[in-house]
């Protein structure tokens, strides 16, 4: 479908749906877990992630902001739901090429790959011991760029199970709707986290208490000095 098509039909929506959709852009909320609640269809999900691929395309084709969003009121797209978007798809940019790379391993591949990351990342820090050209031997992929790809998009979303921002299911569904993850592989990653759920949330848990003791002791570092520099003043 070409660009001005797309945009055509989405404009096209309900008024309903149309500021269902601004509205999760605006506040960077997941379009597939809502879209039950604004009756939004398949087919209507469908037209907004072509759309949304779209401008992804076009971002990596054209880097200045302001041309990229005449184009898109050009084609008839309202202006402020086009500043929403452009700043959607930026931030989202990343995520959404990296899972078109997960997207083209075969599930044996990727097993290989998650076990790795679950054991060497998610549950313990192994990692710290690995020079990347042995990860990438290990894994048999190509170059440290693809070893940065699955890394940062499955420790992104492990993280998001792990924090307890969002549930297995509804993170198998994510995957599924919004990054067309094939059905085989999302279903290893969901076996994977359901099975090392509780050390996975235990291991979060503990490395955020890490974080805060390292920030205590920085603070008391800070007195400590703060007090040494007020006594070296009275001495004089």
């Amino acid at each position: 479908m070409s660009f001005k098509t797309l945009i055509t039909e989405f404009n096209n929506l309900s008024e309903k749906k149309f500021n269902y959709f601004f509205k999760c852009i605006k506040l960077d909320k997941s379009i597939v877990l809502n879209s039950s609640y604004a009756e939004i269809s398949d087919k209507e999900l469908q037209l907004f992630i072509e759309l949304r691929d779209k401008v992804i395309s076009l971002l990596e084709e054209v880097s200045d902001e302001q041309n990229i969003l005449e184009k898109l009121v050009n084609l008839g797209l309202d202006n402020d739901f086009a500043k929403a978007l452009y700043k959607y798809c930026l931030n989202n940019l990343k995520p959404i090429k990296d899972a078109e790379f997960i997207n083209s391993l075969s599930s044996e591949k990727f097993e290989k790959i998650i076990n790795f990351v679950f054991s060497k990342f998610v549950l313990y820090n192994d990692y710290d011991q690995y020079f990347s050209n042995y990860a990438v031997s290990s894994l048999e992929l190509n170059n440290s760029r693809e070893l940065k790809i699955v890394l940062r998009f499955l420790y992104y979303h492990t993280k998001l199970v792990s924090s307890r921002i969002i549930s297995p299911e509804m993170l198998k569904l994510k995957l599924e709707r919004e990054y067309d993850v094939p059905i085989e592989i999302n279903n290893i990653f969901i076996k994977y986290i359901n099975n090392n759920i509780h050390e996975m949330q235990n291991a979060y848990l503990l490395s955020q208490i890490n974080v805060v003791e390292s920030k205590m002791e920085s603070i008391n570092d800070f007195f400590k000095n703060l007090n040494k520099s007020d006594s070296n003043k009275e001495g004089f």
